[in-house]
């Protein structure tokens, strides 16, 4: 088909790219630094996503040539961030995994650069709430623990995200959360001051990003994390940065009660105005929002009012002393009862005691004594690896416990009825809503796995 000169800035339905390659079909979205298009990839003949270089307000396009050149900066700075943009290209190239999108084909033409991905059918969050309202609490879950895996593998490899906000994650028919737009990506060293161009998102942007150069980290996206759940589960925007410096933002219980202790709390740890305060790792954040780990401030308020049961058992014989005759009476009792606990404890301990003659060895406890049960969250199975001492003990029932809690605290549902009625009476249980999720372990997860199935 013959080009025709553009009547817009976008390119027009029809025009072809990388000599003939691409057929461009629409435009899908504009933003800071560039134009995104649907096109058609010819001889594989299936739908494609591009995206051109083409900063906002800083760029006009020859409508005879379809050559963009800069408008407002001069040659060298407009130069200086294609090479940037081009750069993203290839780092989001190397990058695999479920939750985010490849990067397929990098090429030059118009003056400019694009980036070709894999087109990805589906609603945004953003779409998701306006159309349906907030959402519920496991399905919500569910999408921002895929999206957590997606940010939490960037970081491993350096890069900031830098604009997680609802319009940016994608819900395929399959139930699949997909991050998108890494325009605003950049590689960074964790918690260290950088000329970053201060691109943003009002609501979702923490206060660093307000600034060029600023303290940057994980902790960026983590915030905007927080926020994007915020407005999932409450169909509410967030209060933006700037005005929180001097009005405080309810949290999302005020505007959403039916939302969960843990989340309100993970999200509000997580929305901290003082980067230091929020969790400083994705996993931080995960453990927080599933109960494995919660946050110290909740542990905190919580251990405030608890007493330990020692402590009342000794208190309680003080406060009741009137005279001196009744501390005796109560002396007394307090050592009689010892006395009782002490008899009672070796009669248990001897009759616990069995010999097997055959063997000639002996088993001093059960083995329910021995081991800890493996769902009393004794056992950090996401970055504690198990020994052979944890497992030597533990029956049939228990190790099949102990493996599958690892995949449930991702959320996985099972088809076992019994193993789905154990972990649905578990406070941290939050079950995924569909059964194509795909549970992601890290290498101490399988690492436990393994093992536990050497034992079972």
């Amino acid at each position: 088909m013959q080009n025709e000169p553009p009547k817009t800035n976008h390119l027009q339905p029809g025009m072809q790219l990388s000599g003939g390659k691409y057929t461009i079909e629409k435009k899908i979205g504009e933003g800071g630094f560039g134009i995104t298009y649907r096109a058609m990839q010819s001889g594989l003949n299936r739908a494609v996503c591009i995206k051109e270089y083409f900063p906002a307000g800083h760029s006009m396009r020859d409508t005879a040539h379809y050559t963009v050149y800069p408008q407002g900066i001069d040659d060298a700075l407009f130069e200086k961030y294609r090479q940037a943009f081009r750069k993203e290209a290839e780092t989001l190239a190397s990058l695999q995994h479920p939750s985010i999108v490849e990067v397929i084909d990098i090429f030059d033409e118009n003056n400019t650069s694009y980036m070709v991905m894999p087109f990805v059918e589906g609603r945004t969050l953003q779409q998701m709430v306006e159309q349906q309202g907030p959402l519920p609490y496991p399905e919500a879950v569910n999408y921002i623990a895929q999206v957590a895996d997606a940010v939490a593998y960037i970081h491993q490899r350096h890069i900031l995200h830098r604009d997680i906000k609802p319009d940016n994650v994608i819900i395929t028919a399959e139930y699949r959360a997909i991050l998108i737009d890494f325009g605003s990506a950049r590689e960074f060293v964790n918690d260290k001051t950088q000329a970053h161009t201060s691109i943003l998102t009002h609501g979702y942007a923490p206060t660093e990003q307000y600034s060029t150069t600023s303290r940057k980290g994980s902790y960026t996206d983590i915030y905007a994390i927080g926020a994007t759940l915020y407005f999932v589960l409450t169909g509410t925007v967030p209060m933006d940065a700037a005005a929180r410096m001097s009005e405080e933002m309810p949290d999302p219980r005020s505007v959403n009660p039916a939302i969960p202790d843990e989340a309100n709390r993970t999200i509000m740890k997580a929305m901290q105005m003082k980067a230091i305060d929020r969790h400083q790792t994705v996993e931080e954040f995960m453990d927080d929002l599933r109960n494995i780990r919660p946050s110290q401030a909740a542990t905190a308020t919580t251990s405030a009012t608890a007493v330990p049961s020692r402590q009342v058992a000794a208190a309680n014989p003080v406060t009741s002393v009137t005279s001196n005759k009744q501390s005796k009476v109560g002396l007394y009792i307090v050592l009689g009862i010892v006395a009782v606990a002490i008899v009672v404890a070796l009669i248990l301990a001897l009759g616990g005691r069995t010999t097997a003659v055959d063997s000639h060895t002996e088993t001093i406890a059960s083995p329910a004594e021995q081991a800890p049960t493996p769902t009393d969250d004794s056992y950090n199975l996401d970055s504690q690896k198990l020994t052979d001492e944890d497992l030597r003990y533990m029956s049939k029932h228990e190790l099949r416990l102990l493996r599958n809690e690892i995949f449930a605290r991702h959320g996985y549902i099972f088809k076992s009825r019994d193993l789905q009625e154990h972990f649905n009476s578990k406070s941290w249980y939050h079950p995924i809503t569909t059964s194509t999720y795909d549970v992601h372990l890290n290498s101490i997860e399988q690492y436990n796995i393994n093992l536990i199935k050497q034992y079972e």
